[in-house]
């Protein structure tokens, strides 16, 4: 999970392809995810690391909206 959320941290992407990472990951440990079950689990996690750190990048954007705000008022 680690590094398939760093990949969607990464900027430079506009996708992410969970299935080829995954496979690839799987190089290294054989059974990793293995079952349908498994992953949607893996789509679950990613998909809630994508909307909290939505979240996160809106309230960033507030709060620079109420700074930049409070900067004209002076």
């Amino acid at each position: 999970m680690d590094q398939l959320t760093r990949v969607l941290d990464d900027r430079s992407r506009e996708e992410v392809d969970v299935f080829n990472h995954v496979y690839c990951l799987r190089r290294e440990r054989r059974h990793m995810v293995q079952t349908a079950a498994q992953y949607a689990y893996v789509y679950r996690c990613l998909r809630r690391h994508a909307e909290r750190r939505a979240a996160e990048e809106e309230e960033e954007r507030r709060e620079m909206r109420r700074m930049e705000g409070g900067n004209n008022v002076m």
